[in-house]
């Protein structure tokens, strides 16, 4: 049992979440009824704490008793990123606070994420409210998501506020290395070109490399 342990620790760490499935990784060629036997007396003693319906994580005791799980981690490793790739990002209030567009705090974290195949549903994850949206005409991944970020901020503030903190777009364009073939071929697929257009009004597109 504690070799089980050890290698649940060394593949998840603690205080992280992981699913059912990453299990399999684990413990490759097991049925999932074997994979529950597995976790199950870890889960009575408390050593593994089921957070939610098939989502897990191993706590560490703290002078506060057992540690709790940060919802932000599970949203992020189920929704929006992995070890390996990126499919999803934060989107409307959630991102504007994110990065001190306004001091409104949603009531419910945004995600646009690949893993949704709804223009939008609402889900929830513990007591955490999530209004989760799939990608506009293309998928995330690694090379797009700063674009997408940027096309998703000029779509969701007003002219007053895109005037007024243009310097904030112009720096996101600056340090991220924003290029104008890929912003220009990104934005043209969001629909009736409203991202586009909104760019080239805004003029922020003079700051964008060739």
């Amino acid at each position: 049992m504690e070799n089980i342990k050890m290698k649940l620790i060394n593949k998840f760490g603690y205080n992280q979440p992981f699913f059912a499935d990453d299990l399999k990784d684990v413990f490759d060629g097991y049925s999932e009824k074997y994979l529950y036997k597995i976790i199950n007396p870890f889960i009575n003693k408390k050593e593994i704490v089921r957070y939610d319906s098939g989502i897990y994580y191993i706590p560490k005791q703290t002078e506060n008793g057992v540690s709790k799980l940060n919802p932000i981690k599970i949203i992020e490793k189920k929704y929006l990123k992995d070890d390996k790739e990126v499919f999803g990002i934060y989107a409307g209030l959630t991102l504007l606070n994110q990065l001190g567009l306004t001091t409104q705090v949603p009531n419910k974290i945004e995600i646009i994420t690949n893993k949704e195949t709804n223009i939008k549903r609402e889900i929830t994850i513990g007591k955490t409210k999530i209004i989760a949206r799939k990608p506009s005409g293309i998928d995330i991944n690694k090379e797009n998501e700063k674009y997408v970020i940027f096309i998703e901020l000029i779509l969701k503030v007003d002219d007053s506020v895109l005037n007024k903190e243009k310097n904030f777009f112009v720096n996101y364009i600056k340090t991220e290395k924003i290029n104008q073939k890929q912003l220009t071929e990104i934005a043209s697929q969001y629909e009736s070109f409203k991202a586009l257009k909104k760019i080239l009004k805004s003029g922020v597109m003079n700051y964008v490399t060739q």
